[in-house]
């Protein structure tokens, strides 16, 4: 006996109930008892089918809301084509078959030219198709390596080419003979090609792949042909160099137009921020926010060139707000710095006032040091809501005098520092710098300088101090900054020891008050006769003398002046006098008024202005002004040549 499938019987037994089910439904029914009968079964039916008014186009590939073109009229299509930039139809020709071949047909070459009018590109030559005149123009793909970062367009040769294809050699080229082209040269395409990292551009430059294409098929055609193609590629050559100036003031002109729609873009953007940061409550911050400031402009989030959306707003929300603390924190810190710049223009007042009741020779520290100490800065330093008037500076007025007391002492130990840093063996104290042999000098005039002369040398608190000094705007505020914080002064160390042996070979003793005494009197001259010419004598005073050169020592004497040879010397220093009182640029002469510096001229502007009511009238040494410490020793800083005899002094 044969075996059987079970699953073959199985759809066997199944067919046979459906057959025998239709058939039992022809014949007549049983009355039924004791059984409900069953539901009837509804009967379906298929949909009807719609007809469409045009022919049924089956178009592969397209999906989405592509699809719709399917049952769109051409005419239609066409017009809504006609409305789109010509980059538009490229991207569409690229999305599937069918649009590619319906784009690309001679037969919608006028849907090119309607997009080519939308944006103003002119017409391309006539041997380039629309579509590559598109592609060249919009698409930003290299026609050589086919990356996406191609910015130049080479409008004569009508390709678009990144920066890398043009620096390649292979690619691109200067020579033509390099080559070996059997075409003439005249038919080879040329444009300008940029060398990147070179100052200029090369203006002759071709393309090695078109023109071995052409070369390659000129080997191809018969001499009678050749001349005729040479003669067509020498018109379309010409026609691309006439087309090249048309399409370079288009692009140059779109970028303008793409720059400022960008700008237009940017500036609606950051609007729209700033007015959601006014609902949040920083109306008033974007206000007093200052012209300069682009802290919030600058960032990557507001200078898109993108409508600004509520979702990218949330996103970023939070950060702009830590910009917007950030900005405040500066603000405020700048207001508390303008404040800051007011209260020690006060400051300076009430210093010039204390100077004012001190003796014109008093030792004093200048603006800057007095505006560091503790009492001062605390003034200075109060809160922004606090109004500071002269009257709150009093109480460190009165301290003043102690604080000065500090200052001097503190500066001392500077300078002894000074000495015993240059030589050791010295051992000097305070005490020391009161020697007639003790001096420094100044590195940024050459001045020789004694204590205290030192104390108020003029170039200590005048130079300007380093860029990041953390009180460079105290200094900045006041026009002055700390005594050396320049740190330009040192301990000559070769005058201490040419003092010393002049001293020593007159018979003197550097220690003795005496002898300091005497080096300092304003008639006490020494002479060398070694650098005296004829019928003259040499004068200087000690101060000159240290720095004097060694080798004249043997023939350095002390002398004194008699009256006509004091006469002589005084008026050399009056004409020097006179001649720093014509310069601008020297500020030493002391209103006794108001303890301030001036040049000459501008010191008689200002007593005649704010001292005297504007009446003009000689200023008076000693009661109007005196010069200060520094021009003192300025006038006396030189050689005197004198022919007078001088009568030497038993020492």
């Amino acid at each position: 006996m044969l075996r059987r499938s079970t699953r073959l019987r199985a759809r066997v037994d199944s067919s046979d109930k459906v057959i025998g089910q239709g058939a039992a439904d022809s014949l007549p029914k049983p009355n039924k008892t004791n059984s409900q009968e069953s539901p009837k079964r509804q009967r379906r039916t298929a949909a009807p089918k719609v007809q469409c008014n045009g022919p049924e186009r089956k178009v592969a590939n397209l999906r989405g809301a592509l699809t719709r073109l399917t049952v769109i009229p051409l005419d239609i299509l066409f017009e809504i084509f006609g409305h789109l930039s010509p980059a538009d139809i490229l991207h569409l020709s690229w999305t599937n078959k069918m649009l590619k071949e319906l784009l690309e047909s001679e037969s919608a070459a006028f849907i090119w030219r309607r997009a080519r009018a939308n944006v103003g590109l002119p017409d391309g030559p006539s041997d380039m198709s629309e579509p590559l005149l598109a592609k060249m123009v919009f698409d930003s793909h290299c026609d050589y390596c086919q990356c996406a970062n191609a910015k130049t367009i080479l409008w004569p040769i009508g390709a678009r080419t990144c920066q890398k294809c043009l620096s390649n050699p292979r690619k691109f080229h200067f020579n033509i003979s390099n080559d070996q082209l059997v075409i003439p040269s005249d038919i080879i395409l040329i444009a300008t090609i940029p060398r990147f990292g070179h100052g200029q551009p090369i203006h002759i430059g071709y393309c090695r792949r078109t023109a071995r294409q052409l070369n390659d098929y000129y080997m191809t055609l018969d001499d009678k042909a050749k001349e005729q193609w040479i003669e067509t590629k020498r018109d379309q050559k010409r026609t691309r160099l006439q087309y090249k100036e048309l399409y370079e003031k288009w692009a140059s002109e779109q970028a303008e137009q793409d720059l400022a729609e960008k700008q237009r873009i940017r500036l609606k953007r950051r609007e729209a921020i700033m007015e959601k940061l006014r609902e949040l409550g920083w109306g008033s911050e974007l206000e007093k926010m200052a012209v300069g400031d682009n802290t919030l402009n600058s960032h990557p989030f507001v200078k898109q060139a993108k409508d600004l959306t509520e979702r990218s707003w949330h996103a970023n929300q939070s950060e702009i707000i830590q910009i917007m603390d950030a900005i405040m924190e500066k603000r405020l810190a700048r207001e508390y710095r303008a404040l800051q710049k007011v209260r020690r223009e006060i400051l300076l007042d009430v210093y010039h006032d204390f100077l004012a009741s001190q003796a014109t020779d008093a030792i004093i520290p200048g603006p800057a040091d007095v505006a560091l100490m503790p009492e001062f800065q605390a003034v200075v330093n109060s809160p922004l809501n606090v109004i500071v008037t002269a009257d709150d500076f009093h109480a460190a007025v009165l301290e003043l005098p102690s604080l000065i007391r500090e200052w001097r002492s503190a500066t001392a130990a500077k300078l002894v520092a000074f000495v015993n840093k240059a030589d050791k063996s010295l051992h000097a104290t305070e005490s020391s710098l009161a020697l007639s042999t003790v001096f420094f000098r100044c590195s940024y005039c050459g001045g020789v300088l004694a204590h205290p002369h030192v104390l108020t040398h003029a170039c200590l608190t005048l130079m300007p101090c380093i860029p990041h000094h953390p009180d460079r705007d105290i200094f900045e505020d006041l026009g002055f900054q700390a005594w050396n914080e320049s740190s330009i002064i040192y301990f000559d160390r070769d005058a201490y020891q040419f003092g010393t042996q002049l001293l020593h070979g007159w018979g003197l003793d550097a220690d003795a008050c005496p002898t300091k005494q005497t080096l300092e009197d304003p008639a006490f001259f020494i002479e060398c006769i070694l650098c005296a010419h004829e019928h003259e004598r040499v004068l200087m005073t000690w101060q000159v003398a240290v720095n004097h050169s060694p080798a004249c020592a043997p023939h350095m004497r002390c002398v004194g002046l008699s009256d006509n040879d004091k006469a002589i010397v005084q008026a050399i220093i009056a004409k020097k006098d006179g001649e720093y009182r014509a310069s601008l640029y020297h500020c030493h002469w002391i209103c006794l008024i108001c303890r301030r510096k001036f040049n000459w001229n501008d010191l008689n502007n200002h007593v005649t202005d704010r001292h005297r009511g504007g009446i003009i009238s000689p200023l008076v040494e000693s009661l109007d002004y005196v010069p200060d410490v520094d021009h003192q020793a300025l006038l006396r800083s030189e050689l005197f040549r004198i022919t007078d005899m001088v009568e030497i002094l038993d020492v």
